[in-house]
């Protein structure tokens, strides 16, 4: 199987500036997600080919699981979100979206298994536990928020990422937080086959990391250690959340654009996250704060990341937006810390009650 681009290593930078190469080569006018949309050498040459009218066989269907939709702009629902977000109505903005994909359909606990993601290899090694991470829940997300992070670890460490359920075309949507837990727990438990795994979620995909360890503990086989990058309380985000917002609109960054049903699932997740209780914690959790604060932020008290179920802080350099991209590999190197500190693998007779749960 081909190497895919973010196992070659390029991040959100060095996308842009192939994109841009490729446009100015091509005449084509490219989306700003085509290298995720089209994630592996063959596949994207496919792409091209066709666009300019010839023809190539093409890589797989599966080769696109990736956590990123088609990027396309335009659309009711993103005319009203941003209009929301130039008028700091942040509240209204995320139920404006919510709303847009209420009669999406939604798969609940018992049909997890099935809404499963394709885990997506990020960095290889020997070492464990393996790392498995969570992208955040914002409408640009996806894998190549870890591109960089993952980087400090090839070689030593094997690092996937795991898409959350629902922003590919034609996903379900979850209609809990636990069923798109429990939908991640699965894949990431199939993939360790009784290895031992450490959870890392950046920011929003942090509460989903939490949530994920839960369910992993659930199935029998519980994670080693949980790494949460830059993580709010669902209490405390929303300041952060207009800077976000206004970062993930902006069509001329580095990051893959977004569309109206990817604003729509973004939405349905951060209102299930409203009125979601975390449950106790199911590992050691490591709060990973970055120090600095991102430029426009309105600072009134304590402004930075927060999470009361947390063993240990590293305080790191960077901001909400740089610590997994400049300064991607002191984080990394923070995290490698905590999961080295924590290597304890499944028990026997746990593995073995989760080949039972799962066939």
């Amino acid at each position: 199987m081909q190497l895919t681009f973010l196992e070659l290593g390029f991040d959100s930078l060095v996308t842009l500036e192939l994109r841009k190469r490729l446009q100015a080569l091509t005449g084509l006018a490219l989306p700003t997600t085509v290298l995720f949309d089209h994630p592996t050498p063959a596949a994207l040459v496919a792409h091209l080919v066709g666009e300019l009218g010839g023809s190539v066989e093409p890589e797989p269907a599966a080769g696109t699981a990736n956590g990123n939709g088609s990027g396309a702009h335009g659309g009711v629902l993103d005319g009203l979100f941003r209009r929301a977000c130039r008028l700091h109505r942040t509240r209204d903005a995320i139920a404006i979206a919510e709303a847009h994909a209420r009669l999406r359909p939604r798969f609940g606990v018992s049909h997890h298994r099935r809404q499963a993601p394709t885990a997506i290899p990020l960095a290889q090694g020997p070492a464990e536990p393996l790392v498995a991470c969570i992208p955040s829940l914002i409408a640009s997300s996806g894998p190549h928020e870890y591109a960089r992070f993952a980087k400090a670890f090839a070689d030593r460490r094997e690092v996937i990422a795991v898409p959350v359920p629902g922003f590919m075309p034609d996903e379900l949507l979850p209609s809990r937080i636990d069923a798109a837990a429990g939908a991640q727990a699965i894949t990431i438990a199939e993939h360790a086959q009784g290895r031992p795994v450490a959870l890392v979620g950046f920011s929003t995909g942090g509460l989903l990391a939490h949530a994920v360890a839960v369910e992993l503990a659930r199935i029998g086989a519980p994670a080693a250690s949980v790494a949460l990058i830059d993580t709010y309380t669902t209490e405390t985000m929303l300041p952060i959340a207009d800077l976000v917002f206004d970062r993930m609109l902006d069509g001329n960054g580095a990051h893959p654009a977004v569309d109206d049903d990817r604003l729509g699932t973004m939405g349905v997740y951060l209102g299930l996250l409203a009125a979601w209780t975390p449950p106790p914690r199911a590992a050691p959790t490591l709060l990973v704060k970055a120090t600095e604060p991102v430029p426009g932020l309105v600072r009134v008290g304590d402004w930075t990341a927060s999470w009361p179920q947390r063993d240990a802080v590293a305080n790191l350099p960077g901001t909400h937006f740089t610590i997994l991209e400049d300064h991607a590999e002191t984080t990394a190197r923070a995290v490698e810390d905590w999961v080295a500190r924590h290597p304890a693998a499944v028990a026997p007779s746990a593995r073995h009650r989760f080949r039972l749960r799962v066939r």
